[in-house]
């Protein structure tokens, strides 16, 4: 079941950055640990790579744990369903190897 989250501050872990390629703009995917759920963002506003902090237009903040790399099944689930029947060109930021936990 999908949830759409009001704003919030979310700490994401097993994260990356979707790079919308049809748009131009770039959404947080990864573990929310205060939810315990999946979450992708909408578009980033800022984000700095040196403290892990960001936010989006809506007004969420995020705090990023560790390196971007592989995301977690979670996020997966919401990315796949957030983008079904659309017809969008996305990438990855950050390369997709790293952590299996």
């Amino acid at each position: 079941m999908m949830t759409i989250i009001a704003s919030s501050h979310a700490v994401l872990d097993r994260w990356n950055i979707l790079v919308n390629v049809t748009d131009c703009t770039e959404h947080f995917v990864g573990y929310d640990k205060n939810l315990h759920l999946g979450r992708m963002s909408t578009p980033i506003l800022k984000f700095d790579e040196g403290n892990g902090q960001g936010s989006t237009y809506t007004g969420s903040t995020y705090q990023t744990l560790g390196p971007p790399g592989k995301i977690h099944p979670d996020a997966l689930y919401v990315l796949e369903h957030v983008l079904a029947g659309q017809n969008i060109e996305y990438e990855w930021k950050y390369q997709q190897g790293g952590r299996d936990e």
